[in-house]
């Protein structure tokens, strides 16, 4: 079985990481993307590299790292980019020529079913992961699942459309130990992460702990904040920060800290599951992370991880863990033993696979019952296929396009090449104002019935629009 990812990396990263690497954007994509993989960026969501140890053909590839990228072209004999649409086009390029049955787009923001749609190859399953903001206008409805750490998060992937839903988290790369084990640990405390509009709360707190240490408290912290720009960041926070790590860098952070303070975004509302709870915890640690009923599903309370209610307990209990130095050796000990057991990247994946698996299962089902149903009917599947088109004209005329899409692609379930169907899509995504994906459902309607003249005439006047 064929599976594929592709990812999205912040680009201040890949900016520092190129930087730091001067020749390796002339290196061929297997050179580059193993070393970005070394890297260990974002490596909690990167279930392709053990995928690949269980014996599934792979594909990963980071979607807007452009060196990347641009050297699969180079490799593949694709000249012609377009600079505005490069990201999209090459993860084409790469999703028709791999050909996976199975699709996880673990950035969908700005790869939705958008993206998808305009696919010449299609996957068995498209899944996807979201534990972030999903913007107003976000289109899941061409996914299959969609997997979040929050239930809030799978609740808002159903609302834009995704066709399931089901609960899942990041994990621990357990071999990472090996390359940090020589970090000295050299703060009392450590934080790494944004300073964002997203985060108040957990900017309030960072600043609490500033103020606290330069009150002349006796714990020593140390801040690796991303500036977002866009709330400043006070002096006093500035004081004690030494500026943005990503992938290896960040986990030695880690490492180098007593305690690992952990904020979890404003509209997360405190749910558990965040990447830190696992980075913190795997790296061995004391995490200190906000107190949430379904925190004890990943680590106990108190005894594998430190929580707090509010900010005075925050530096109660910081003050309390540093003076009780076994206290604090023994809870991060148990929190590392527990995540090394529960959370490793072996498990997620084995996890990540019995829900593709159960995904497929049902989808053979449903496409099986459909299937019976469709013999023991007394219409052929064209005849009702021809149905739906003319049922997704009269929606169309009624000026509900997005009703009139959802009912063609009703009739794409049959999987049958009915004169058309591509056609009346394309004007579907035209009236969306989705024009490349309209130029792509006309494309396929004219190569699969060349005289379909209002097809190719509306192809050819999308085209001279762009």
């Amino acid at each position: 079985m064929k599976i594929m990812q592709f990812h999205h990396f912040y680009e201040d990263y890949l900016n520092s990481f190129y930087q730091q690497r001067p020749n390796l954007a002339e290196a061929p994509f297997a050179q580059q993307l193993n070393e970005l993989l070394a890297d260990a960026f974002s490596i909690g969501h990167l279930l392709i590299p053990y995928i690949a140890e269980l014996g599934y053909e792979t594909m990963f590839t980071v979607a807007n790292c452009a060196p990347l990228q641009i050297a699969w072209c180079k490799e593949n004999g694709i000249t012609e980019l377009n600079p505005y649409t490069w990201q999209h086009d090459i993860l084409r390029h790469q999703i028709e020529s791999f050909k996976p049955e199975i699709l996880y787009i673990s950035h969908p923001i700005g790869f939705d079913s958008r993206f998808t749609r305009t696919l010449n190859w299609k996957p068995r399953l498209i899944g996807g992961w979201r534990a972030g903001v999903v913007p107003a206008d976000a289109d899941f409805s061409e996914f299959d699942f969609m997997l979040s750490s929050r239930e809030e998060g799978r609740q808002t992937a159903l609302r834009h459309g995704a066709k399931s839903v089901a609960h899942f988290l990041p994990g621990f790369p357990v071999e990472l130990l090996k390359r940090i084990e020589d970090q000295p640990v050299e703060y009392d405390i450590v934080f790494t992460g944004g300073w964002s509009r997203q985060h108040l709360l957990r900017n309030k707190n960072i600043e609490l702990i500033a103020q606290a240490s330069d009150d002349g408290s006796a714990f020593k912290p140390c801040f690796y904040l991303l500036d977002t720009k866009e709330v400043p960041i006070p002096p006093i926070v500035q004081k004690f920060n030494k500026g943005e790590r990503f992938g290896l860098a960040m986990f030695r952070v880690i490492a180098s800290g007593k305690i690992c303070f952990n904020g979890i975004g404003d509209f997360q509302k405190s749910a558990p599951g965040n990447m830190r709870e696992f980075e913190a915890t795997g790296a061995g640690a004391l995490l200190f992370t906000e107190a949430h009923p379904d925190l004890k599903e990943n680590f106990e309370p108190e005894r594998e991880v430190v929580t707090y209610s509010s900010s005075e307990e925050l530096l109660e209990k910081i003050t309390y863990y540093l003076e009780h130095e076994e206290a604090r050796k023994e809870i991060a000990k148990s929190g590392q033993k527990r995540c090394l057991r529960d959370h490793s990247m072996t498990n997620r994946v084995k996890w990540f696979i019995d829900i593709c698996e159960d995904y497929l299962k049902k989808k053979s089902t449903t496409q099986m019952k459909r299937g019976s149903l469709t013999k023991g009917h007394t219409k052929q599947p064209e005849l009702i296929v021809n149905q739906l088109i003319n049922k997704a004209l009269d929606r169309l005329k009624a000026g509900s396009s997005q009703e009139a899409l959802t009912i063609i692609e009703q009739a794409e379930s049959y999987e049958i090449n009915v004169r058309d169907l591509s056609y009346v899509k394309g004007i579907c995504l035209a009236e969306l104002k989705l024009y490349q994906e309209a130029v792509t459902a006309l494309s396929e309607e004219a190569r699969n019935f060349p005289d379909n003249a209002a097809a190719i005439e509306l192809l050819e006047y999308l085209k001279n629009l762009g």
